[in-house]
């Protein structure tokens, strides 16, 4: 893999770096597909957690966000407060808050358990292609980054996007017919060649996202407003720079109050809250992917002081850098 640009050499010239390929990049996404069933009305399969899911799938660390992948019929999603999304094809919806919910078509009495399907222990009738069957491809996408990743903390609760249609962007849409035929060419749902796709799938899904009208507030919608853009690509090229209001402002071509106001208005914090929160980002990647030194971390991210580093990013990950290293068997 290679170095992403903010790890680059000081002397060497590129271009501004973008944050949201900078902050997408940091997720280190992974992933694989579940099942890929047609059911038949009345059924409901409750997804857990993704606490027992990580348990479930020997995944070690890392956020596990369930998606589902309708391809042909509907189904209703079920949060743990009750309310219902309905999910129509060519439609996928991803799980990102994490929480426990549940798929259904119909009432049941007792749904099954997403764990009891995958081992085929399940009540669930599967069908054929009927007018009211529906046709899913569910998996998880495993996301290695830090909390503090911007992006992953500017998503709502469910991502759900259309994969087919002329206001589609392309590579979804290609993505997930890669996908599809992967699977239906039966190359397995974990094998290299589909690990790959699910996780391009999840990027352009993130992407897709990122750039349609749904998103009018936050980090994301900052992206949207180039002075912001220029100072926030500032920071992750060199997020070890000794970065104040001021500098950034420059940056941005904008008086230093203005730019301030602007800021936290587009991004909902202040200028050195995101500064703060970047270099922990970046600090967690380092811990877990660089046989560094905590002395040499810390000054790659801007801090002198060991010390100083550690309490930061203490009170930000609520562990000792030592400890989030070794949390990961580093």
């Amino acid at each position: 893999m290679l170095a992403p640009l903010l790890f680059l050499p000081r002397k060497t010239v590129i271009e501004p770096v973008r944050p949201f390929e900078d902050a997408i990049a940091d997720l280190r996404i992974a992933g694989c597909v579940l099942l890929h069933e047609r059911y038949a009305a009345p059924w409901a399969i409750d997804v857990p957690d993704q606490e027992a899911l990580r348990v479930a799938l020997g995944v070690k660390s890392g956020r596990v966000l369930p998606f589902h992948l309708v391809r042909r019929g509907g189904f209703s999603l079920r949060t743990a407060n009750g309310k219902e999304h309905a999910i129509p094809a060519p439609n996928v919806v991803i799980c990102v808050d994490g929480k426990a919910h549940r798929m259904l078509q119909g009432t049941v009495r007792k749904p099954d358990r997403l764990i009891d399907v995958l081992h085929g222990r399940a009540r669930t009738r599967t069908a054929g292609s009927t007018e009211n069957s529906v046709e899913l491809i569910c998996g998880v996408f495993v996301l290695r980054t830090s909390p503090l990743n911007p992006l992953l903390a500017a998503l709502p609760p469910f991502v759900t996007l259309p994969v087919e249609g002329r206001n589609v962007q392309p590579l979804l849409a290609q993505s997930a017919s890669m996908l599809v035929s992967a699977i239906e060419h039966h190359r397995g749902f974990s094998d290299f060649t589909t690990a790959r796709i699910v996780e391009i799938f999840c990027a352009e899904a993130f992407r897709s996202h990122a750039a349609s009208s749904q998103v009018n507030i936050g980090w994301l919608a900052a992206l949207k407003d180039p002075r912001i853009v220029a100072a926030l690509s500032a920071v992750h090229l060199r997020p070890d720079a000794q970065w104040t209001v001021g500098k950034l402002a420059n940056v941005a071509a904008l008086s230093s109050s203005r730019f301030a106001a602007r800021f936290r208005q587009a991004t909902g914090e202040s200028v050195l809250s995101y500064v703060t929160r970047w270099r922990m980002s970046c600090a967690c990647r380092l811990l877990e992917e660089q046989e560094m030194s905590e002395g040499k971390i810390a000054s790659s991210v801007g801090y002198e002081s060991v010390s100083a580093f550690t309490r930061v990013f203490r009170s930000l990950l609520g562990m000792p850098p030592g400890q989030w290293r070794r949390r990961i068997g580093k």
